[in-house]
């Protein structure tokens, strides 16, 4: 059975995280930050954490990614990590690198045009950071990019937080499913990106 899950960042603003817990959130995924700064950390990051594990929410992250080399997606991972590392025992998620439409156009304004390969190399060196750094860690993304921008086989070993917007599980093997970016719930005043848990984070896992 599925779990119900958000996943949020400086856009959702004045969550009342216990009446998403009486509804029956039981995980969240929140955004950390973007880029290759500590000062591109997500201005809402540590509000989001506190309230989430306050509310006895089981937390997970996501670095919005913008590297266009795979040295700086690394590099990502390592900002990431300065800007979670005070919540590592606490995250039970994982740690989650997202790659899309916009980090496509980051590259192209600097001059450089991604194939599969580099963009399934930029992700896999930002992933494999993280779990140097010790946490699990996944990639999001959706079904263009599964088909025609990432080249897919070399990501299959990884967690795959994928946005499909059915009520039928998609074709690609994902532990999390985006199912919708208009949910609405009680204790916010605005559409909720909902996911689907398929795996159960119940405790920590060695990465």
């Amino acid at each position: 059975m599925s779990k119900l899950c958000v996943d949020v960042s400086s856009w959702q603003v004045g969550i009342d995280w216990a009446k998403f817990k009486e509804q029956g959130v039981e995980h969240a995924i929140i955004r950390a930050g973007f880029g290759s700064s500590v000062s591109q950390k997500d201005t809402m990051f540590e509000s989001h954490m506190n309230g989430a594990l306050a509310a006895g929410i089981k937390v997970g992250v996501y670095w919005f990614g913008y590297a266009y080399s795979a040295d700086i997606g690394r590099k990502e991972a390592d900002i990431c990590h300065e800007v979670i590392k005070a919540y590592k025992d606490k995250i039970t998620l994982p740690v989650f690198y997202d790659w899309e439409y916009d980090s496509m156009k980051y590259a192209n304004a600097n001059g450089v045009y991604p194939d599969k390969k580099l963009v399934t190399d930029i992700t896999i060196a930002f992933m494999e950071r993280i779990k140097e750094l010790g946490y699990q860690t996944g990639f999001y993304t959706n079904y263009d990019y599964m088909e025609n921008k990432y080249d897919s086989p070399r990501l299959r070993s990884y967690n795959l937080w994928f946005a499909y917007y059915s009520d039928n599980k998609p074709e690609y093997d994902c532990i999390i499913q985006q199912f919708t970016a208009s949910g609405r719930l009680a204790g916010y005043n605005g559409a909720l990106d909902c996911n689907r848990v398929y795996k159960d984070f119940g405790q920590a896992e060695e990465p």
